[in-house]
């Protein structure tokens, strides 16, 4: 390939704050440290390095533009500039381990503690693959390391996805329930989802903040301590789906992330934290996938960052019903609201101007500009996600996937995430070490309050179930506050 045939694209909106981010970070001038998102796959038996580099290199590296490119600021805005595929370390992005072993969980998360801590050698492209002969599981894995610049979860989820081969086993699958369709929401509800819709975005970045607990994170953090899933302790999708196909409206992704709020509740309840003793609730932050329905997500256009950061209420003083019944309404009321339009575009136009607008300032800098924008998720405590791998049994490199974990060291103080992946659900806990949480305390609550909950609605009756479906009765007065702080918020600051 000659050097004039060469590529180039542009990047998306999020890719491009996060790349300048990244670049100030490395110059000195942001104390922001990149976003690393590392995910691994268990396996029975030792991979090939060979067949993981052949298959890797020629199925998804020369068929996806930023597998080989590098990010370069030109002209106010980042670009994916390709490099030539012969020029690339392959010694680099495909490795082993130093060590054989890894015989304690302490040696694992040192391990990681130690990739976080190095980061990745970015004048190479943001990714890179290594072999671990033996987790202290026993099993072997394939560790995936790449930086948030280079492409959200949904990106690298599918890049892996598109070389897996599916188990075609025949076995029983569980009948589903035939439910009625969700009530619709009313008048009132809708007009509280539009209000809400535009109101909340606009007045996050300068009005809310949680109150400072144990898992809001003051300064940005350096590092992080985790808590994994271990390898017999994951927990049955179909309790899940139980719950979800008995409560109206409800979806898995609702209960999931009802669950991570149960987990903080009863966290904070052992430690005592203050925020306890009062009626104050704390706000999580969640990807919003902003892609079209039906589009090539290893195409150059969609590859990326097409996400933005949306929010939802974390309560902590309700019942483990309640405390789901709130994610409902909330995932409902959002889809019904231009909520992620305009957070979609408070993105593009700070990644629009964070670079011309500032040099036209004497006295604000790019670094300062940026970090604002960090600082605007500051503000917020827990990160969640959900990550959906497969509901089947998949195989790659000759061998079948076992597990599949992911983290996420972000910039807030505490994150949750949540994969499944073959019927299997893992849950695994990253804080802050500067909020000096134990993620293991909070991660042990997921399983349990998973059980608490399938049995409080696995006992409902019908009429209580009508109930939980019912209009909120608050949605007109919900509208009018809302539309107050609107129109009257910044004097209430």
């Amino acid at each position: 390939m000659s050097v004039t045939n060469l590529q180039s694209v542009r990047a998306d909106s999020a890719s491009h704050l996060m790349h300048l981010g990244v670049r100030d970070w490395q110059l000195g001038n942001l104390n922001v440290k990149p976003t690393l998102c590392v995910g691994w796959l268990y396996f029975k038996d030792e991979l090939s390095l060979e067949t993981v580099r052949t298959e890797v290199m020629s199925k998804i590296v020369k068929k996806v533009l930023r597998y080989r490119a590098l990010p370069v600021e030109r002209d106010g805005w980042t670009h994916w500039d390709e490099i030539p595929v012969e020029s690339m370390d392959l010694e680099y992005h495909f490795g082993t381990t130093t060590d054989d072993s890894f015989e304690t969980e302490n040696q694992w998360r040192a391990h990681l503690d130690a990739i976080v801590e190095k980061g990745l050698d970015y004048a190479k492209p943001w990714w890179k693959y290594q072999l671990i002969k033996k987790l202290p599981c026993g099993r072997s894995g394939l560790l995936m390391i790449t930086d948030h610049a280079f492409g959200d979860g949904a990106s690298g989820v599918s890049a892996l996805l598109s070389i897996c081969q599916k188990n075609i086993i025949e076995s029983p699958r569980k009948k589903k329930t035939q439910l009625a369709a969700p009530r619709k929401l009313t008048m009132y509800e809708n007009l509280f989802a539009i209000g809400g819709g535009i109101s909340k975005p606009l007045l996050e970045a300068v009005l809310p903040n949680d109150r400072p607990t144990k898992l809001k994170s003051i300064g940005f953090p350096q590092s992080w301590d985790y808590s994994l899933t271990s390898p017999t302790d994951f927990m049955d999708v179909n309790l899940f789906k139980d719950i979800k196909d008995k409560i109206p409206g409800c979806t898995v992704n609702d209960v999931m992330l009802a669950l991570t709020a149960l987990s903080i509740r009863n966290y904070y309840k052992d430690i005592k934290e203050p925020i306890m003793n009062t009626k104050k609730d704390i706000t999580a932050t969640y990807a919003v996938n902003t892609r079209p329905l039906g589009v090539n997500y290893l195409g150059d256009e969609w590859f990326g960052n097409h996400v933005v950061a949306a929010t939802t209420p974390y309560p902590l003083h309700d019942s483990r019903i309640k405390t789901l019944l709130k994610f409902r309404d909330n995932g409902r009321m959002r889809k019904n609201s231009p909520d992620t339009l305009i957070r979609v575009g408070i993105a593009e136009f700070a990644a629009r101007m964070v670079v011309p607008f500032v040099d036209r300032l004497p006295f604000v800098t790019r670094s300062q500009a940026l970090k604002t924008g960090a600082e605007t998720q500051l503000k917020f405590s827990v990160m969640i996600s959900n990550v959906v791998f497969s509901m089947d049994k998949l195989s790659v490199f000759g061998q079948e996937i076992d597990d599949v974990q992911f983290l996420a060291m972000t910039p807030l103080g505490c994150y949750c995430g949540v994969s499944t992946y073959a019927g299997k659900v893992n849950c695994n806990v990253v804080t802050a070490k500067n909020v000096e949480a134990n993620p293991s305390a909070i991660a042990a609550y997921y399983k349990k309050e998973l059980y608490a909950l399938h049995d409080e609605v696995m006992a409902l009756k019908q009429s209580e179930l009508i109930v939980l479906d019912a209009p909120e009765i608050a949605s007109l007065y919900s509208l009018l506050l809302s539309f107050f702080y609107l129109f009257f918020g910044a004097f209430l600051r």
